[in-house]
């Protein structure tokens, strides 16, 4: 042990006098759970990861992209603009335009586009 606290383990493992640990890999882990790798990522005590890009994967299967875009675990994809893609392929925009995976379009005003131009 040393006099500020650390101490030092066979393995290499450091235990430092507040509670953080240090392994050989680099790997910290802070006494809140949180665990801090060589790459950047970081475990957090409640399962979500946040990656050095700024992503953040959550326990439940979200995901949240440095740039705000959102992604659950259905499979829809919310982004900033406001647009909303769905697994089967439809788009909800933000002025209430629906866009479907056939090419249909149903506008708010009650118009309806076809793929052929109708």
């Amino acid at each position: 042990e040393f006099p500020n606290g650390t101490q030092v383990f066979l393995n290499g493992t450091r235990l430092f006098s507040n509670g953080t640990e240090l392994f050989t890999n680099g790997t910290r882990v802070f006494t809140n759970g949180t665990r801090l790798f060589v790459n950047g990522t970081r475990l957090y005590g409640d399962g979500t990861l946040h990656f050095g890009n700024d992503t953040r994967l959550f326990r439940n299967g979200t995901r949240h992209f440095s740039d705000g875009t959102k992604q659950f675990q259905n499979g829809t994809t919310h982004f900033t603009n406001g647009t909303k893609q769905f697994l089967n392929g439809t788009r909800h925009f933000a002025d209430g335009t629906k866009q479907f995976q056939n090419g249909t379009k149903h506008f708010t005003n009650g118009t309806k586009e076809f793929q052929n131009g109708t």
